[in-house]
Parts: C-alpha cells; sequence; structure tokens
C-alpha cells in the first residue's frame, strides 16, 4: 500500500504579529496543528525557525526536517491540554533520577559517577533547596515525597512551550536534574548528554562500540539539542 504523501502548494512563507503572538502563514492560509488548533508562538525567533522549516521543503513535505514544528504541535496538542499530567510525569523522574543510582562497582565507575554527579546534586540543593538522596545499585527507593513536591511550583510556573522542551530533554536523558541545567543554561547540550549518558560511554571505553550504538547515540544527542535549542528560542 502507497503511503499518502502531503505536496507543497504555497508559494510563500510569512510571519504576522497578532495581539502579542506571531502565527506562520503559508500564502494566506495560517498553519494548524494536527488537531487543527491555532498556532500562536510566543516569541519572533520561534516563529522564524518554524517559519524557515516551512520554507525549505521541496515538492514534498519532509517532517523529519520540522524539528521545532513538531515540538510545538507538542506542545499545544498534548502538553497544553494535559498540562497536570506533565507535571507529574516530570515528577515522578526526579523519583527514580538517574544519578540518584550509583554503581556499587567497579571503583573507577564509582568515582566517576561520584565527580560527575555530585556537583549536580550539590546545585539542585543550592538553587532550589531540594535535596535527592543517593541510592545504591539498581533497586528502587522513594524519595522523599517533601522534597519532590519542591519541584512543583518550579514545573508549574513555565508554560507549555518550555515544560514540552524540558519534557523532552528528561524523556531522551533519563534525568530531571541534568535537563533542568541544561534547560537553565548551566550546562550545555553536549554537556549535559555526556554526563547523562557517562556509564553508557564507560561501558563503551571498556567493551568497544559498534557503528550501529554510535549512530544512535549521535541521533539522540541530536534530537537533545533540538530541544535545547527550542527553549533558546523561546527567549
Amino acid at each position: 500500500m502507497k503511503l499518502w504523501k502531503r505536496k507543497k502548494t504555497w508559494t510563500k512563507v510569512r510571519i504576522k504579529k497578532s495581539n502579542g503572538y506571531f502565527e506562520v502563514f503559508l500564502d494566506e492560509k495560517r498553519i494548524l496543528t494536527p488537531e487543527s488548533n491555532k498556532i500562536e508562538l510566543p516569541t519572533k525567533n520561534l516563529a522564524l525557525a518554524i517559519a524557515k522549516e516551512w520554507d525549505i521543503q521541496k515538492d514534498v513535505i519532509n517532517k523529519k526536517a520540522m524539528p521545532y514544528n513538531g515540538l510545538v504541535n507538542s506542545a499545544i496538542d498534548n502538553v497544553s491540554m494535559n498540562f497536570q499530567h506533565f507535571i507529574e510525569k516530570l515528577i515522578d523522574y526526579a523519583d527514580t533520577e538517574t544519578i540518584c543510582y550509583r554503581a556499587e562497582s567497579p571503583e573507577e565507575l564509582v568515582l566517576l559517577q561520584s565527580e560527575q554527579w555530585d556537583p549536580l546534586l550539590n546545585w539542585l540543593k543550592t538553587e532550589f533547596e531540594i535535596n535527592l538522596e543517593l541510592r545504591s545499585g539498581i533497586k528502587y527507593k522513594s524519595q522523599s515525597t517533601v522534597e519532590l513536591e519542591k519541584l512543583r511550583p518550579l514545573l508549574t510556573g513555565y508554560d507549555s512551550f518550555k515544560l514540552t522542551s524540558l519534557y523532552n530533554l528528561v524523556a531522551l536523558s533519563g534525568s530531571l536534574i541534568i535537563s533542568l541545567a541544561v534547560l537553565r543554561g548551566n550546562l550545555t547540550a553536549e554537556k549535559g548528554w555526556e554526563i547523562a549518558m557517562l556509564e553508557e560511554n564507560w561501558q563503551r571505553e571498556q567493551w568497544g562500540q559498534d557503528e550501529e550504538s554510535i549512530h544512535h547515540y549521535e541521533n539522540k544527542l541530536a534530537e537533545f539539542i533540538t530541544a535545547q535549542n527550542f527553549s533558546k528560542l523561546l527567549r
């Protein structure tokens, strides 16, 4: 069965500002989300990035070449419609925070985790007065509800676009703390990804790596960088 493909039918992409928001138009038709919701963008920078993605399309629309448009659609159709659900999911990530679970051996990996991850836990405690406890091994043990709830006002202070950026960073890296540091500019996306993949990278160094795993790593890193860049376009 041949899949239907959307073809390019417009000649000009432009931006309009209305009521403090920016909209993107293909000729005289405004773009909408897959759920037919209106797309009102909070910054001109984001509008320009979305417009560029539409402008560079050729005869057939390539959605893979439109990552920012995809994140906008997700922010409007999914996150804004289920805002509290996404807040709860992010708090759940904190409850199983990756950098709180430490290897018991070998010593080299234990020291490496402490060196790379302890500063982030200290940053969380200093910046937000949130204290998450360390765990040895992989057995789940819940964090303090009191400490986890301290995240709620921070997360609910984000709008749907910023929360979408954060959620994608967390879903890719598995770490809310690293993702918060990346979102707030304390870490570059590249450094944040390196820290998040610390154990995986250590394993590669010990046992080698194949081309497929390298390709997967690089693709996920590219998505991680895109999620951070999306947050920068909101400024």
